[in-house]
């Protein structure tokens, strides 16, 4: 998209989002999830993963933009989006898939990046050593296509380089609803 565009989009999106600072339990233990992220949802459906169930809120219109640019460039079609801010280096999400049972067994992935340049490495399940490392930088879109959710894991790990903040759009398809989660 046009860089004045994506600035905006930037700064609407550190100013207008309704980001949440999310609890996990691991290991028995609570802790902060290192990000702040919110969900976004034209089907109505909340969206679970590791105990958190995201209840969904209208997707605001310039997200909605953002939406539509990726789908007339894909030609798929996306009905939410998991939004995460990164604050700084600390700021990180650990190896996953984005494989829940709502997204369905071909998950398409769209995932677009404002602000400061981060690292995504993705790894392979079955053969560990086999990895990748790219570099997700201000307005660029990477696109998850099926099979990888199935057969690889990916992070955006945490950095000791001084970064400023970053968003990330996660645009996903929810097929059904999210199952309760206790």
């Amino acid at each position: 998209m046009a860089e004045e565009v994506a600035e905006e989009a930037y700064h609407l999106a550190l100013s207008e989002l309704s980001w949440s600072q999310e609890r996990i339990v691991v290991y028995g233990r609570e802790y902060d999830v290192p990000r702040l992220s919110a969900w976004y949802s034209d089907s109505g459906h909340s969206y679970a993963y590791s105990g958190i169930v995201h209840q969904p809120q209208p997707i605001p219109t310039f997200v909605e933009s953002i939406k539509q640019r990726i789908e007339e460039t894909t030609g798929l079609l996306f009905n939410s989006v998991l939004a995460n801010l990164y604050l700084n280096g600390s700021h990180s999400v650990g190896w996953h898939a984005d494989n829940e049972p709502e997204l369905g067994s071909d998950v398409n992935i769209a995932s677009f990046s404002l602000g400061s340049t981060r690292r995504l490495r993705l790894r392979h399940y079955h053969r560990r050593k086999e990895n990748v490392t790219i570099n997700l930088e201000h307005n660029s879109l990477l696109m998850m296509y099926p099979p990888l959710q199935r057969f690889w894991m990916h992070e955006l790990p945490k950095t000791k380089r001084d970064v400023g903040p970053r968003v990330n759009f996660s645009f996903r398809r929810v097929l059904a609803e999210t199952p309760s989660v206790a």
